[in-house]
């Protein structure tokens, strides 16, 4: 089922200072096209709410239960990580891929590694760029399809759980052969 009946581009996450989810509540504001779902809570909630105040095109969901955010990925036109900090990976990024959702990411910390390495989104450094962004895989589907295909290959075979846990029982086993 589908959360949100209109186009929607989905930002997840703490909300704190440091995530930029203020930097991008302003766009909308020019972009009708489509809503901005924030999903998350935190210390910043109440003075996100202030400034999107008008903006009918910018709701705020809450937290989701880990079970319920499959379908608000899945639906997504894209995943908009605004961090404005050094994030030590960027786990946002990596569930998007999970459920097929391209991901529009801050260019900064590890998300261009990230999103080079998958081919599954693009970077952004200024409000012209995301905008440019939002607008293409918005407007072209097959595009945006080709990113999210790519995304979801990369997180199977980079991000999963087999993968990870396999990666690192075998430095376990590494580093006892080495004592």
């Amino acid at each position: 089922r589908r959360p949100h009946d209109r186009p929607y581009f989905l930002s997840v996450g703490r909300l704190t200072k440091i995530k930029g989810f203020d930097r991008i509540i302003p766009i909308f504001a020019e972009y009708p096209a489509a809503d901005l779902l924030i999903i998350g809570d935190g210390e910043e909630l109440s003075a996100l709410k202030a400034q999107a105040a008008g903006l009918p095109n910018v709701k705020f969901v809450g937290r989701v239960p880990n079970q319920e955010l499959r379908e608000y990925y899945e639906h997504a036109v894209a995943t908009v990580v605004p961090s404005l900090g050094y994030e030590t990976f960027g786990i946002v990024l990596i569930e998007a891929f999970r459920y097929r959702t391209p991901v529009i990411a801050r260019r900064i910390g590890p998300f261009p590694e990230i999103v080079e390495e998958s081919g599954g989104g693009l970077l952004f450094s200024n409000d012209e760029e995301l905008v440019a962004a939002m607008t293409r895989l918005q407007q072209d589907a097959a595009y945006r399809d080709g990113l999210a295909a790519k995304a979801y290959d990369a997180c199977r075979a980079r991000w999963s759980e087999e993968v990870v846990i396999g990666r690192f029982l075998d430095l376990v086993w590494e580093a006892r052969a080495a004592t």
